[in-house]
């Protein structure tokens, strides 16, 4: 059964204006966020230092690289782009995340708009809506440098195919998989659009036979052009750890989206089942498949659904598409509930947020906060309302927000502008002392950012090499005369603390501690009759201690 349609011109030229006025602030709100530019978390500074490695042809720091086995094309674009531009990796990385986070959200809102032929501005608020959407463009990551290609690759798979289209569809398949192989969880979408125009299976197959034979063809040349073999893509997954269970997954499932997408999304996938509109279901089940059967049991971010959230929008808006069009039939009563409903999470997802951490336990300061609306104890934690940010969840790759997302640019410039000072203050007293100085670190973002401070300033690694390490550039770093010993110090609470094995402190007050903290704290103390002190903010991305003797 066809979804109930809108009328794509259902909207007067003052409405139409509006609307546009409406999405394009809140748009030029929310993108400045992505400024300044630093990298937030570990794996990003991974893949900064191995695009600069290839970008100069530098083998000694090749190793310094991230998961390049599941994402060459990305070192690729970053390193070429930055010696064409003659600009850092850092800032080429920066550029391809948020056109591509950018680009990503326009292919996928126009896949949905054609799907369900709906009204233009239904579909730009859910994306507005979705954190994800625009949290992607926030943070350095090849999710979204890639995942644009995927979902062009859709759109043009939507209308009837021809050689030509094939062909676009396979090319751009296999140049999204090669800058990250995760692009590809969408591939089986292009199975359900080819149903959707024929309705038997013959012609399915003709069609799109071809075009993974050839998909998967590019995709395995650009691999062995990129001198990775299949084997290590498979064993890069095998490797992964943290299995949260199906629970977080579902917990999270509306920080992903929203509130009210994440509600009217569940409702829109049963509407399509009530409505036995299988074609559509068939293709968000095809859209959200692969997502959940990787990751569902091991989200460590939310970055892993970033591929699936345009699927869960594509029922979040069926759903409203079908709350319009039935609206002027339902009763005063239940508009008002409905509404009062519907309202009622927008302001939750805009402008209320709900803290529900006490102080101690942060990592991140929520806010700004304009105003508290209350408190109340459910099950022994305490839950406050505020006209402000929500609680900032805490995940791999930055943080998202519990509500009140639209404080979310001034807290993520917040944090990053943070961020920045809290390194620059790093280099500054750890990295230019004159003779001799020690930096520990107890976490994979302390380690990275490190290692970029350390090469920034002109130091160079001079111990000897194991790359089957953890922290396999853990040792000297010397500079001119000077020297840094980079050292590996476990929280308390981390699995390879061992209070029998602590590391001697070898540089006295020339001593520091460069970690995000987490669940693994607190510090440990060292053997030398001193403390660590805090340096710089108690919340952020990342801290900065010292060992002082009062």
């Amino acid at each position: 059964m066809t979804p109930t349609a809108l009328p794509l011109r259902s909207l007067n030229p003052r409405a139409h204006l509006i609307w546009v006025c409406i999405c394009l602030s809140w748009l030029a709100w929310l993108l400045p966020a992505s400024l300044p530019i630093t990298p937030l978390e570990g794996d990003e500074v991974g893949v900064i230092h191995g695009a600069a490695a290839l970008a100069s042809g530098d083998t000694h720091y090749r190793d310094l690289r991230y998961l390049y086995e599941i994402q060459p094309g990305s070192y690729v674009l970053i390193s070429e782009l930055a010696r064409l531009t003659h600009a850092s990796t850092e800032v080429a990385f920066a550029w391809l995340t948020v056109g591509g986070a950018m680009l990503f959200a326009a292919t996928a809102g126009c896949l949905v708009q054609r799907l369900l032929r709906t009204p233009w501005p239904l579909v730009a608020v859910t994306f507005l809506l979705s954190q994800e959407i625009w949290a992607g463009a926030y943070y350095l990551n090849t999710t979204a440098v890639g995942g644009w290609l995927a979902m062009l690759a859709l759109l043009v798979a939507l209308p009837p195919a021809n050689a030509m289209r094939a062909l676009g569809v396979a090319v751009l398949l296999a140049v999204a998989g090669w800058i990250r192989i995760d692009c590809l969880l969408v591939s089986p979408v292009i199975v359900a659009l080819s149903w959707r125009r024929h309705r038997a299976w013959l012609p399915v197959a003709r069609e799109v036979i071809p075009i993974a034979a050839l998909s998967l063809g590019l995709l395995a040349g650009l691999y062995a052009a990129s001198h990775v073999h299949f084997r290590e893509i498979l064993a890069s997954y095998e490797e992964r750890g943290g299995y949260e269970g199906w629970a977080h997954t579902a917990a999270m499932y509306c920080v992903v989206t929203s509130a009210l997408v994440g509600a009217l999304s569940i409702i829109g996938v049963l509407l399509m089942a009530w409505r036995r509109d299988w074609v559509l279901l068939l293709v968000w089940i095809s859209g959200v498949t692969l997502s959940f059967a990787i990751y569902g049991r091991s989200l460590a971010s939310n970055k892993y659904l970033y591929l699936a959230a345009p699927f869960f929008i594509l029922a979040a808006v069926f759903a409203g598409q079908e709350i319009l069009a039935r609206w002027s039939s339902w009763s005063r009563c239940w508009r008002y509930a409905i509404g009062g409903l519907l309202a009622g999470l927008l302001l939750f997802d805009t402008v209320l947020g709900v803290l529900t951490s006490s102080p101690v336990y942060r990592l991140y300061e929520p806010g700004p906060t304009l105003a508290a609306l209350g408190k109340t104890t459910v099950g022994g934690r305490t839950l406050e309302l505020t006209i402000g940010g929500g609680e900032l969840i805490a995940t791999t790759d930055g943080y998202r927000m519990r509500g009140g997302t639209l404080f979310a640019p001034l807290a993520w410039t917040r944090d990053k502008t943070d961020l920045i000072r809290t390194l620059q203050r790093f280099s500054s007293v750890a990295l230019q002392q004159c003779g001799e100085s020690s930096v520990f670190v107890g976490d994979w973002l302390g380690y990275q950012l490190a290692l970029r401070e350390l090469r920034l300033v002109g130091f160079e690694f001079i111990s000897p090499h194991f790359p089957d390490q953890a922290y396999s550039y853990a040792g000297i770093w010397q500079k001119a005369g000077q020297r840094v010993h980079l050292g590996y110090l476990p929280y308390g609470k981390s699995a390879y603390f061992d209070p029998h094995r602590i590391p001697p402190n070898l540089t006295g007050q020339d001593t520091y501690f460069l970690g995000a903290l987490g669940d693994h704290g607190p510090l440990v103390e060292l053997n030398d009759g001193m403390h660590w002190q805090l340096q710089t903010a108690a919340y952020g991305f990342i801290k900065l201690h010292q060992r002082v003797s009062h």
